[in-house]
């Protein structure tokens, strides 16, 4: 977009308003070296003014202009992206990009060779199909040798800047036809896989919370990444504060005196029923926050319900998160500060009635009704997903047990002690 002369005309203004510096030299005499120097800086400062009100009118969701993006690789290293531009802009993608990790979020080490686009400009309301190859650039053998590893490109528009980067999500597998992944079984209620109305949910991130994905691996799901892209897209045109929460040495009393979760199990033992775990994502496959770089995914704290993988077993190695919790730095607290959690913003006032521990450094929030409300259908979609454990009827009253007891706020709360090393 070229600046008008009026835009020029009020840039002017604005800084030797700023300034005291007359910028017209009819104005001036013979000007000193100083004030030579002064109207060298303005203009700078009016040649950076003008870059970056052309910048503001680029493709960007921070100004509400929306892009859907969907790759496939279609072998030897070459990757088509459908591009749905549905914003009144033009959008044009630089000619360089990231190869990223998904599951570490870390760049894939590239090679020397050149990255090669094709059809990269995509007029206002319209779609089509870019291709990158990038064979000379990255390993693909090794890429495609290794485990079914979900991908994603960083894309620009801007050199990467804050508001100009999109992710576009691939394995290197070729896709097959007639070999879709299904998610949730078909005999479990959509709405039992969620606690909240749809309608609570940020609209642009709905879709996610539709469906469940605990029984695809992480690593792997496509609709992990393309939440985190509308994640990172609505947090970036947020206008406030978003504090991300943190891992802390703060834990959870998981022996309380006197309490006996299962009683065909000795007392001394109970301790073994109950574990603690600082997950990303919860017992439904679904992301549990946001992403805080340069830290990565950020993590609740759960107390999980230990289950044995064979009748007579104390505790087991599958765990079934029942209380989840997130910690953040009291400091960073503040009246008009927000904390993203599982597809919402909630503001901190929102969150008080969740507060179940603070003192001088961390504040503990327990938001298990933000994950589920009802546990037996929480209980029943994770048994769907796990055919290594062993599940009776005691075994659920175990769980029921440990929920209610860790789900008292004023009992959890008095249970919080720091772990530290000696």
């Amino acid at each position: 977009m070229k600046p008008t002369k009026q835009n020029v005309r009020n840039i002017k203004c604005i800084f030797e308003e700023k300034t005291g510096v007359d910028l017209n030299p009819a104005h001036r005499q013979q000007p000193k070296k100083s004030v030579k120097w002064m109207v060298l800086v303005a203009a700078a400062v009016i040649c950076g003014l003008m870059m970056a009100a052309c910048g503001v009118a680029l493709f960007s969701p921070l100004n509400g202009d929306e892009l859907s993006l969907s790759g496939t690789y279609e072998g030897n290293g070459i990757v088509s992206i459908f591009v749905e531009n549905g914003s009144d802009k033009s959008l044009t993608f630089q000619k360089q990009l990231k190869l990223m990790c998904w599951s570490t979020s870390e760049e894939v080490e590239r090679l020397d060779g050149e990255i090669v686009f094709q059809n990269t400009s995509f007029p206002a309301h319209s779609s089509g199909t870019m291709t990158i190859d990038i064979s000379r650039a990255y390993d693909i053998a090794a890429l495609e040798q290794g485990l079914p590893e979900m991908y994603y490109f960083l894309l620009t528009n801007n050199d990467f800047f804050f508001g100009h980067d999109w992710m576009c999500s691939f394995r290197f597998r070729p896709e097959e036809t007639g070999t879709e992944e299904t998610s949730s079984p078909e005999h479990i209620d959509a709405s039992l896989l969620r606690a909240q109305a749809i309608d609570e949910i940020e609209e642009d991130l709905r879709f996610y919370f539709e469906d469940a994905y605990a029984d695809q691996a992480m690593r792997s799901n496509g609709k992990n990444a393309e939440y985190m892209q509308k994640v990172q897209e609505l947090l970036a045109r947020f206008n406030g504060t978003v504090v991300p929460p943190v891992d802390s040495a703060l834990t959870v009393d998981k022996t309380p005196e006197g309490v006996v979760f299962d009683e065909t199990y000795p007392m001394e033992r109970q301790y073994e029923l109950v574990g603690e775990y600082r997950p990303i994502i919860d017992g439904y496959g679904r992301i549990v926050a946001g992403f805080n770089s340069p830290t990565g995914y950020e993590h609740a704290l759960t107390l999980d319900s230990l289950l044995p993988l064979y009748q007579g077993e104390v505790g087991g190695g599958a765990g079934i998160p029942l209380i989840y919790m997130f910690t953040y730095e009291v400091s960073a607290i503040q009246e008009d500060s927000y904390a993203f959690l599982y597809g919402q913003l909630l503001s901190f006032g929102e969150m008080e009635p969740y507060k179940v521990y603070q003192d001088g450094q961390y504040a503990v929030y327990e938001v298990t009704d933000l994950f589920y409300t009802d546990l037996d259908a929480y209980i029943n979609y994770f048994l769907t997903t796990r055919n290594d454990i062993y599940f009776d009827e005691q075994i659920r009253q175990r769980v029921h047990n440990i929920y209610d007891y860790y789900k008292d706020k004023e009992t959890l709360g008095s249970q919080f002690y720091y772990n530290l090393p000696e």
